[in-house]
């Protein structure tokens, strides 16, 4: 919070995302979150989290370690397959249907 220029204080909001997880349990399909580096801390597949969508610089990676965001967790990137866009339209399935 700012008043008049002066930090008087901060909000904070904390929620269990294990909760959030477990209303996501539909096995066909997959989830996930990235937070802003794109490390991966929601997902419904628990292989996924605290894995990144692609390799960390050596710099980005020392500072979300230092920042101890992720406890000790080695924050390895996800073998991520990017494939072309179809054009797919909400409605339709990946056969076009």
């Amino acid at each position: 919070m700012h008043y008049r220029g002066k930090t008087l204080g901060v909000i904070v909001v904390k929620i269990d995302i294990n909760d959030i997880e477990n209303d996501w349990n539909d096995p066909l399909t997959d989830i996930l979150v990235t937070d802003e580096d794109g490390v991966i801390f929601l997902s419904t597949r628990p292989e996924w989290k605290f894995r990144t969508l692609a390799p960390l610089s050596q710099a980005d990676l020392q500072r979300i370690l230092s920042s101890l965001r992720y406890g000790e967790e080695a924050l390895e990137a996800l073998n991520v397959i990017r494939r072309k866009d179809r054009g797919w339209h909400r409605g339709c399935d990946p056969g076009g249907r």
